[in-house]
């Protein structure tokens, strides 16, 4: 479990960020508001906002150490939450490089995203506002901690008993990518044996469907749950074309959800499940 943990870390995205030409200084080209980062898939993308806008300040009407509007991403003039791990909102958008053919891991090949910087005095109505910069982020990923604690103890005190110091090497741990912190307090949190699995069942090629079930580890007969049952839970038919991605990894329907949650938990404490069918590809066509 170790190594897969270890890989679902270290699991990246190439990301061109593209700043629009409405905040550009007039006359100024394009490409000169162009940064290229590799992104941790486990974390948040506007963790890099400040860094993308330390690359590019001497090219922007908007003076960055003070501006009074919102900037936001944008992918194909839609706008991105902030609040959703970064790999879960690529695999939710691009879901058809997952049926590509050619393999995942070919060295001849670099697979760039492209996402728009925008800005504006007001942030798009589907976004959560960020008023208090990187301070809401942290306090916004704790409280997601104390719902996953809650739904696997049955209490979030595993997650109040954490100390102020600890607290912080935690938050840091996902800034510094320091996995060896993050899973020693994670494991202070996270029962051997947990009776519910924290869960999000990101659906369709939009940010609106959305479910967080409630769905135990084991079923009345003592079976372990597995990755299929999911779909009885959420009362969903199941397509032959169905398929649930998590860290970019199609999971196969009979893996039991616990082996699951334990491998591929989320920075959030939150398992992200990625559901993809024939029809949303056909939409996207």
């Amino acid at each position: 479990m170790e190594k897969v943990r270890e890989l679902v870390w270290n699991g990246a995205l190439n990301v061109q960020f593209i700043a629009k030409s409405n905040i550009l200084i007039d006359g100024i080209p394009e490409n000169k508001g162009i940064v290229n980062l590799r992104i941790p898939r486990d974390t948040y993308i506007i963790n890099y906002l400040p860094l993308v806008l330390s690359r590019i300040r001497n090219v922007l009407k908007i003076n960055i150490d003070d501006y009074t509007g919102q900037f936001w991403f944008e992918f194909k003039d839609t706008s991105i939450p902030w609040h959703y791990p970064m790999g879960v909102i690529y695999d939710v958008v691009e879901p058809e490089y997952l049926r590509n053919s050619a393999p995942a891991n070919d060295d001849t090949t670099l697979n760039m995203w492209k996402l728009h910087l925008n800005y504006g005095p007001n942030i798009p109505h589907n976004l959560l506002p960020l008023i208090d910069g990187i301070n809401q982020v942290e306090k916004y990923w704790m409280h997601l901690w104390k719902q996953a604690c809650f739904i696997l103890n049955g209490s979030s005190k595993q997650v109040m008993s954490v100390s102020m110091k600890d607290s912080q090497i935690f938050w840091n741990s996902v800034l510094l990518r320091r996995l060896d912190n993050f899973e020693h307090i994670a494991r202070r949190i996270v029962p051997i044996k947990p009776r519910f699995v924290p869960l999000i069942v990101h659906r369709g090629l939009s940010f609106g469907e959305v479910n967080q079930p409630t769905i135990m580890t084991h079923k009345d007969d003592g079976s372990a749950c597995k990755i299929l049952d999911i779909f009885v839970n959420l009362s969903l038919e199941r397509k032959s074309s169905d398929i649930f991605i998590c860290q970019g990894i199609q999971i196969p329907l009979d893996m039991d959800l616990t082996a699951v949650y334990n491998n591929f938990m989320s920075f959030d404490g939150f398992l992200h499940l990625v559901l993809i069918s024939e029809t949303h590809s056909t939409k996207e066509s």
